[in-house]
């Protein structure tokens, strides 16, 4: 009986939009009335009279115009009226409401899938409310309880206080209750109650933000087809670029790495203007960097946001990922600059010595450039003073005579500890240096300069007695 009146029905909406579509060419507002106004849509329970029109007046044929071209035509630009697409609509659900009974298990999930697509196509139909529950009751039977999960909880954020939310209330916390993780439940528990928010796709973004972000691992797949069909039903919702970033985040919390870098470089493409722009390009270079290893497009990445985003956080960050990068692939110069650029920029801050100190480094064993090395030591020990100049000096020193293979420059920086740092007791260990260095250089007269003064001024300290043998020494050659 059901399947010969659904059979009918079809019949009747196959034939009724040509014979509308031949009445006249262009529908006039009373011939194509406001979808929203018919019975079962937005509440409505009555249709409308249909307006009457006054006859339109002769008037003299107008020119002959050439037809609009039109490019590649598809089924959707197809003319339908909303009676007729009512029609079809009920005849679709009368068929799914009966098949879903079907305990066959392969039937069951196509009709479920069915189903699916019927309430993306008209979510707003008064049976809607009715299929979201029908769906997840579906879901259950078929044993997927995660997606029965998230059918439920968004069966109350769409449609509360319907007698369909009564009864996916109880199915829900009975779910919960037997399959749900226990850390999670208090939070699952939580979001089946309503959002206080008039609009219900304000009520459908948070609760796919709040999973995302609080259950996004355990419930991953759900929702990412959720997240598809919001997008869908709601193109142009004023917090896309949240959700496009939970998205994102859900999906690098999974390691699901490349889904991740997509959803990211979409936020980034389709909203350029937004607050989370910083946030977002980090993000993607912190992933090609650690999870995809595409080095080369992490560097890019990173310079990007600290030359996009001066001053924040986030080039911040950039900057304290970016050398080592650069140095990995043998970007040195860019290492050099970016160390240089801290220093610069954040020269209050702990990490400005770090930096400093690295520098100097690649300078010299990387990129062989020993003098300008000894330069950054010489200007870390301007900055700093105490113990972290005075080594500083000494590394320079060092550095001057193993490769410089040159005792005047690097008696120079000994003078210069001498000089400035006597009071932290680094005197004599630099002149005993400075003599050692002149010695080896075999300028015994400079050396013997320098072990005299220290061995007469610094008469007590331990390098006193070493640059006196050294004199000794000295005094047979």
């Amino acid at each position: 009986m059901i399947k010969n009146r659904v059979y009918s029905l079809l019949l009747a909406v196959a034939f009724a939009v040509p014979a509308a579509a031949q009445g006249t060419e262009e529908l006039s507002p009373a011939a194509n009335p406001d979808i929203s106004s018919l019975p079962g849509f937005a509440g409505k329970e009555e249709a409308p009279s249909a307006a009457v029109t006054a006859p339109a007046e002769a008037k003299p044929p107008a020119a002959a115009e050439a037809p609009a071209r039109v490019i590649d035509p598809s089924p959707s630009d197809e003319v339908v009226s909303p009676a007729a697409r009512l029609s079809a609509r009920e005849a679709e659900w009368a068929f799914l409401k009966a098949a879903s009974a079907r305990q066959d298990r392969e039937i069951t999930r196509i009709v479920m899938t069915q189903i699916s697509g019927w309430l993306s196509s008209g979510p707003l139909d008064s049976t809607a409310a009715e299929a979201q529950l029908l769906k997840a009751e579906m879901r259950l039977r078929l044993k997927d309880y995660r997606e029965a999960t998230v059918d439920l909880l968004k069966q109350l954020q769409l449609y509360p206080g319907s007698e369909a939310a009564r009864k996916a209330a109880s199915l829900l916390e009975a779910l919960v209750s037997e399959r749900a993780d226990k850390k999670l439940r208090p939070l699952l528990l939580e979001l089946a109650k309503p959002f206080d928010k008039p609009a219900k796709e304000d009520r459908m973004a948070m609760l796919l933000g709040r999973l995302a972000a609080e259950a996004g691992s355990d419930y991953h797949d759900p929702l990412v087809e959720e997240f598809r069909l919001f997008f869908e039903r709601f193109p142009s919702y004023p917090g896309r670029d949240a959700l496009q970033r939970s998205l994102a985040a859900m999906h690098a919390a999974k390691k699901e790495h490349v889904a991740a870098r997509v959803a990211y470089e979409k936020l980034i493409a389709m909203h350029p203007s937004t607050p989370l722009m910083a946030a977002a390009r980090l993000a993607l270079a912190n992933l090609l960097a650690d999870d995809l290893k595409e080095y080369d497009g992490a560097v890019d990445a990173y310079l990007d946001v600290t030359v996009s985003f001066p001053g924040t956080p986030e080039a911040w960050e950039a900057y304290g990922r970016l050398p080592a990068l650069a140095e990995r692939q043998k970007k040195y110069a860019l290492a050099v600059e970016t160390h240089e650029k801290i220093i610069a920029l954040y020269p209050d801050r702990p990490e400005a010595y770090d930096a400093y100190m690295a520098a100097a480094r690649v300078l010299r064993e990387r990129m062989g450039k020993t003098a300008e090395a000894v330069s950054v030591l010489v200007r870390l020990a301007d900055k700093y003073g105490g113990e972290k100049g005075h080594e500083a000096l000494f590394l320079a020193a060092e550095i001057t005579r193993k490769d410089i293979k040159d005792a005047a420059a690097e008696a120079v920086l000994y003078d210069k500890i001498v000089a400035e740092y006597e009071k932290d007791g680094q005197a004599p260990r630099a002149m005993y240096a400075a003599g050692e260095s002149w010695e080896k250089a075999k300028n015994y007269d400079m050396a013997r300069q320098y072990y005299m003064k220290l061995s007469e001024k610094y008469r007590d300290d331990k390098f006193a007695a070493r640059a006196q043998k050294r004199l000794d020494s000295i005094l047979g050659k």
